[in-house]
């Protein structure tokens, strides 16, 4: 009973003073931005199209207007931004690499930004293709990123003040004492955070004792994680019954949900999105079919640099249409998705992505047993200058290969602080061998993946 009480006395303080109180005063965008998205979705597809015409002429005027290398390259074309009418006018101009990115980054930066997109942050991500790139994102991006993943949850029944668990690596070197002011934010939220971090199946058998009396309205991870709860859950008979679970960050497989809708009895919806791009797709309520937010994006589906015809897979492309502070426009994302030529039979006004390939990252089994996730590699060396690009391999249960494509400024020297950080923060059983290559082989699916394990059973 107690717990009930609380949990209860912590959704109401959530719900109103945070969300209702707190948040309009201090992420006014995002909630503007959030009732605005909604709306949308009351919209027939003209209607939405036509948004996405009015956003993409405003985006590409002021492109060319206040980015350097978008001047030059619709000046190379002898190209003006009122010729590109409609999004199949992008075809147009080039398409952006991380490549591009990393040799135009002084260039793609907007040297003018309207005082009402707010202030502008600087953020780092290299995905999941292991090219660590530098963005510039203003307040109106950010608010508008966030607001979609919002529109989606309260689609799928979670509302603000709702709880929240989460099973999501930390960075390396995990705070055992979180700053006071990070507890406040995880309590007014009404949200439990579960690191993936190095996790054990001790640590994951506790986290499945928690879950069981929190009951979250919503458990929200990476597919990985969740299906290795719900394996040790039905080893161990934890009985944890989530209100949804939100997969993100890899593909889910149709075995997955179906491990993961059996085990924990509630709906499983799956999402797709990049930091770059924020939300691409998001999981349709009633049918699960995935619709592309094209009131925030333009996405094309390529092969050999033509639209593919419905039913049949592309290269994703993706517009994002409030990226004003450094614009992406027909930004190259790595991974293959399948365009549908048909509506959802839902009201939802957006077209469908029928299915989307390659996103899918192992997790490491170290020599002790602990299980790391992909993103803790990311987290050692995204951030290392001088590395163009990068892989990690497991290729026997305690030997590890690391290739690095390097990049001019590559000081060799970084070789051996990689090998001690991952001894020392992962694992000291591990063979660690970092190899300097000219470029990493792709493997046969055409996805690049940065982390792979070749031992058999570490993680299906």
């Amino acid at each position: 009973m107690r717990q009930i009480i609380a949990g209860q006395a912590r959704y109401l303080c959530s719900r109103y003073l945070y969300y209702g109180i707190y948040q309009p005063l201090r992420q006014p965008l995002r909630v503007a931005h959030r009732r605005q998205l909604l709306q949308n979705c009351t919209l027939d597809p003209d209607e939405i199209a036509a948004l996405q015409r009015q956003k993409l002429s405003a985006l590409l005027h002021h492109a060319y207007e206040h980015v350097p290398y978008y001047r030059r390259v619709f000046d190379e074309r002898q190209l003006h931004p009122r010729d590109i009418r409609e999004p199949s006018d992008l075809e147009q101009l080039p398409l952006l690499t991380k490549s591009l990115i990393q040799e135009n980054a002084g260039e793609l930066r907007a040297q003018y930004v309207p005082p009402r997109f707010g202030r502008i942050r600087r953020e780092r991500t290299g995905g999941s293709t292991g090219q660590p790139i530098t963005l510039y994102v203003d307040d109106e991006s950010w608010s508008m990123g966030v607001a979609t993943v919002d529109r989606f949850h309260e689609l799928c029944g979670w509302k603000p003040g709702n709880s929240i668990a989460t099973l999501l690596t930390r960075r390396l070197r995990p705070q055992l004492n979180r700053p006071i002011r990070d507890n406040l934010i995880d309590w007014a939220i009404n949200r439990t955070q579960f690191h993936t971090y190095g996790i054990s199946e001790i640590d994951a058998i506790d986290y499945l004792r928690h879950l069981g009396t929190l009951r979250p309205k919503m458990l929200f991870g990476y597919r990985s994680a969740l299906v290795l709860l719900a394996q040790l859950a039905r080893e161990h008979g934890h009985n944890v019954r989530p209100g949804m679970i939100v997969s993100t960050g890899e593909v889910l497989m149709p075995a997955d949900r179906q491990v993961l809708e059996s085990t924990f009895q509630c709906a499983v919806f799956d999402r797709y999105g990049a930091t770059e791009a924020a939300l691409l797709t998001t999981e349709c309520p009633t049918y699960h079919q995935r619709h592309i937010n094209t009131d925030v994006h333009v996405v094309e589906f390529l092969r050999d640099g033509r639209p593919v015809s419905p039913e049949t897979p592309g290269m994703i492309v993706v517009t994002n249409l409030h990226s004003f502070a450094m614009p992406l426009i027909r930004y190259v994302l790595g991974d293959v998705g399948t365009p549908s030529g048909e509506p959802c039979e839902c009201e939802l006004p957006f077209p469908i992505m029928r299915s989307m390939e390659g996103r899918a990252l192992d997790f490491i089994k170290a020599p002790s047993g602990r299980l790391f996730h992909a993103s803790v590699f990311h987290s050692v060396l995204d951030w290392r200058r001088g590395i163009r690009q990068w892989q990690a391999v497991q290729v026997t249960a305690d030997e590890l290969v690391i290739q690095l494509v390097p990049a001019p400024d590559f000081d060799p020297k970084i070789v051996a602080a990689i090998e001690s950080m991952i001894t020392r923060h992962l694992d000291a059983g591990f063979r660690v061998d970092v190899r300097v290559v000219d470029q990493i082989e792709i493997g046969l699916s055409g996805k690049f993946r940065t982390t792979m394990s070749r031992v058999p059973g570490t993680f299906a």
